[in-house]
């Protein structure tokens, strides 16, 4: 049999790179990988945000609501043609008229006439409301809707003596009523129209953190997938990425031996 001088030897291209510094392989440990930022207490916070501004506009849509409703069950009931002596608060105070000829055609220009006396006897001026503009501010009340008809304004809180009367130009009739409490202003809405509001505002801000949150965590768990891997035990170099390869020493095969020479003949 013939010896190969180059059989059992081996290709140096097939082999792996060799490097003098490596040494033996150790896997890297969760304690050694850098910790997530941010942390998940984002996430309860952005919860706690959202929670608190719908319980904040929960609160001022039903307050006001309430606040609202409680002026209008609040209005002093006095029928045409009665005198009565009420209890009135300092401010401004509103004067609804409602009867079986409010909204028809046969409604009166001429509202029921009123008298308000103070507690020190003077008379109080009343300022009344057009037509136009007390028909498009309206209270409801036990089913029944009244028109703002006239204002006046309380100086000193205490009993009022409120006189009214159809006269001849306005013929009372049977269940007309006046309606007598403290004025329903635009302020007493305010609570109502800023509740979407700061329910909006308190989601969108929990929705961003929420968001930005989940991505840098994100990028954050790529980061530390890249960082899992081998590194050289006892220290050494940076540990290697994921999926690539690590360069270890393989000794070259001693060369084979000479071939022995054999007798001459």
């Amino acid at each position: 049999m013939t010896d190969d001088p180059g059989a059992g030897a081996v290709d140096p291209t097939l082999l792996p790179p060799v490097s003098a510094s490596a040494g033996p392989l150790e896997p890297v440990v969760p304690q050694d990988l850098p910790p997530l930022r941010p942390s998940t207490r984002w996430y309860w916070l952005a919860g706690a945000v959202a929670a608190v501004s719908l319980t904040v506009a929960a609160f001022l849509f039903f307050g006001g609501i309430f606040g609202v409703g409680r002026k209008i069950l609040s209005l002093q009931v006095i029928e045409v043609g009665e005198v009565r002596v009420v209890e009135l608060q300092e401010g401004r105070h509103d004067v609804y008229w409602t009867g079986r000829a409010l909204g028809s055609v046969a409604e009166p220009e001429i509202e029921p006439k009123m008298r308000v006396i103070g507690p020190d006897g003077s008379e109080i001026p009343l300022d009344r409301v057009p037509r136009s503009e007390g028909a498009r501010q309206t209270v409801t009340r036990d089913g029944r809707r009244g028109r703002l008809v006239a204002r006046f304004a309380v100086t000193t809180g205490g009993r009022h003596r409120i006189e009214t009367s159809g006269g001849s130009e306005f013929p009372a009739s049977r269940g007309d009523e006046l309606w007598v409490g403290r004025s329903v202003e635009g302020s007493d809405f305010l609570p109502i129209v800023m509740a979407p509001l700061v329910g909006f505002i308190g989601l969108a801000v929990a929705l961003v953190v929420t968001v930005v949150t989940l991505t840098r965590r994100r990028a954050a768990l790529r980061e530390r997938g890249a960082l899992v891997g081998h590194r050289p035990r006892g220290g050494g170099s940076a540990p290697q990425r994921a999926g690539t390869a690590h360069r270890i020493e393989v000794p070259y095969p001693p060369p084979p031996p000479p071939p022995a020479e054999g007798p001459v003949g």
